[in-house]
């Protein structure tokens, strides 16, 4: 409690925390979301899709038009089918990240209060509730 200058029994003061959100910024992860066409370009970059790549640019020399489609079908339908899969994977973590804790209770002016848990600042006193029947935590 010394080391962050907090008061046991009162929390931060309001312009406290406004202070220290402002200079630590958010308690939030930064996202970097990717545009749906780089992702789906990710999934014809690498060394496997350069060699399939490469097999249906030698196909096309050699004049094998249906070593050709087959290969270029192969290469659209594991490309499309990655892409699919990295979508679903995401719209699951967006459906795990909306589950999640929006806010949170903390000691604020001697009071406890309800905040938004992306305005949690170092410092903050917070209040752990169990959500087991039998009340107990591990």
């Amino acid at each position: 409690m010394k080391t962050l200058d907090v008061d046991s029994h009162k929390g931060l003061t309001s312009s406290e925390a406004q202070s220290r959100l402002a200079k630590y910024g958010p308690n939030a992860l930064e996202e970097k979301k990717k545009g749906q066409l780089a992702v789906l370009f990710t999934f014809f970059w690498g060394p496997i899709p350069w060699m399939i790549e490469a097999a249906t640019l030698m196909a096309l020399l050699v004049k094998d038009f249906g070593g050709f489609i087959i290969i270029t079908a192969l290469l659209v339908f594991n490309g499309g089918l990655g892409f699919w899969q990295e979508h679903q994977a995401a719209n699951a973590l967006d459906a795990l990240k909306g589950a999640l804790a929006q806010e949170a209770q903390a000691l604020r002016d001697g009071k406890w209060l309800t905040v938004l848990a992306n305005t949690l600042v170092p410092g903050d006193i917070v209040r752990v509730r169990c959500r087991r029947s039998n009340g107990t935590c591990h």
